[in-house]
């Protein structure tokens, strides 16, 4: 199979016109040679095809440098997937409901997780139907990124404050058993058992009555919106990390060990390692990050028709060299702490990690529903931002223009919500720019699972962005 969009599949199928593909659609298989079609006998294709064939090419997302072929093979894909089977469990009356892009190899993973343990997957294609989905549905997992996490849990904090103060109570102190004052965690142990109740009956009105656990990936999630799904709604949350190049999974949380924030222990088979990297600032240096190299069966076979990008980042003792900064915590749990290509570098040769800074901005600024940190080569940071509707009406009497939505009394609002966030001083925000338009994959600003792609980004709205340094 080739995962991509349709240009990219396009592309890849031209490409590979000339040699032998394999589709199989159960039985009778047909082979694909030069235009001509043919059914192939079963114990045929067994010959035929084995492990280390290629199974699928799938693009990189694109975020950082330009989409490469990543080929996986039927072993590393099968690898990747048997892994995750065995940390999570998944039984045939399990249901997934599937709302990321299939042509992202997080998604393709768990749908074909979901196929070989026998169990079913309902997909939804638009994000207003997700409320209604749990409770028509109602499924037991779903996969997302966190920017669906985060829209949910402001959606949920709005309407439980609006509802009842009791169930708001419950759902406060359900949150605050991973908060980090010591205080705050006795007074949520001493009287969350009588809380639990109501929080479990609120969780069901939201999310029906199977629902077991998210599995977040794709990209951070901040440790809070983590803790008011997690233990506000008493529904597991388990964080993950990993790349296409990797079969989507490389660590994850689970019931096992779920310390929020991390990425939890490496799964079965794989095998990671902190690599000395001494181009990062002297605080990442001190948490023991480093390079994260990675190494298994599930790593993929190369990327297409680039040798020269391949031999990059493959070792010869099989690692991969994954381009992102980790480092591992007391109980061995994988910590993300950025990528090494997005490093923002001011003037003053002090570096912003933006994409850290930014999910924490979304995550404890309500106000925000996208945002873009900007300021390679500046003194300072700036950012582009598209404000959450319903949140700015909350603060602001004027009638809500569609025309000029974003005026500066919206501004004012945003700028002194984000200077009450406690940030290091060179990662204070001194200037915001209003998007013109939100960010999207169909706009190729956004990637399948969210992520701003900032090289485009900087093109497109680079005028905008030399405004806010005059």
């Amino acid at each position: 199979g080739i995962v991509g969009n349709d240009e990219q599949r396009k592309k890849a199928v031209t490409a590979i016109a000339s040699e032998k593909i394999m589709w199989r659609r159960a039985i009778p298989v047909i082979a694909y040679r030069c235009g001509t079609t043919r059914s192939l006998p079963h114990s045929y294709v067994q010959k035929i095809v084995s492990p280390d064939d290629a199974a699928m090419i799938f693009f990189t997302s694109g975020t950082t440098a330009d989409p490469k072929g990543v080929v996986h093979t039927h072993k590393s894909l099968m690898a990747n997937i048997q892994a995750v089977h065995t940390k999570f469990g998944i039984q045939r009356n399990d249901i997934l409901l599937s709302f990321l892009p299939i042509s992202h190899i997080f998604q393709q993973v768990a749908d074909s997780l979901m196929l070989f343990a026998g169990a079913s997957i309902a997909y939804i294609d638009n994000p207003l139907f997700i409320k209604s989905a749990f409770l028509e549905i109602e499924p037991t997992c779903m996969t997302v990124a966190p920017q669906i996490l985060e829209n949910l849990c402001h959606a949920t904090k709005t309407k439980i404050r609006k509802t009842s103060q009791l169930a708001t109570l419950a759902v406060t102190m359900g949150a605050n058993k991973f908060s980090d004052s010591r205080m705050t965690r006795m007074l949520a142990k001493a009287i969350n058992p009588i809380l639990r109740p109501i929080r479990k009956k609120v969780a069901q009105k939201i999310f029906g009555s199977q629902f077991r656990f998210f599995i977040s990936g794709g990209a951070h999630l901040e440790s809070s919106i983590a803790a008011y799904i997690h233990g506000g709604l008493e529904t597991a949350v388990w964080q993950g990390w990993g790349m296409t190049e990797i079969g989507g999974a490389g660590s994850c949380n689970d019931a096992t060990l779920n310390i929020l924030g991390s990425c939890g222990l490496p799964l079965t088979g794989v095998e990671i390692k902190i690599a000395p990297c001494h181009d990062i600032s002297p605080k990442l240096r001190a948490l023991g990050t480093g390079e994260i190299w990675i190494k298994g069966d599930t790593c993929f076979a190369g990327y297409y028709e680039d040798t020269a990008a391949t031999n990059e980042v493959m070792l010869l003792d099989g690692f991969f060299k994954t381009g992102d900064l980790g480092h591992f915590g007391p109980h061995g749990e994988l910590w993300i702490d950025g990528r090494k290509k997005e490093f923002i570098v001011l003037t003053s040769g002090l570096k912003v990690m933006p994409s850290v800074l930014e999910d924490k901005l979304r995550a404890l600024c309500p106000l925000i529903e996208q945002i873009v940190i900007v300021g390679d080569g500046k003194p300072h940071i700036t950012a582009l931002i598209w404000p959450r509707k319903t949140e700015v009406e909350k603060h602001t009497t004027k009638p809500f223009d569609e025309k000029s939505p974003w005026n500066a009394t919206t501004r004012t609002i945003i700028m002194e919500e984000i200077k009450k966030i406690n940030l290091a001083l060179h990662e204070r925000i001194k200037d915001i720019a209003f998007l013109p338009e939100p960010l999207t994959i169909d706009a190729e600003t956004l990637t399948p699972t969210k992520k701003p792609k900032r090289t485009i980004i900087n093109k497109k709205y680079k005028h905008l962005i030399e405004s806010l340094y005059r």
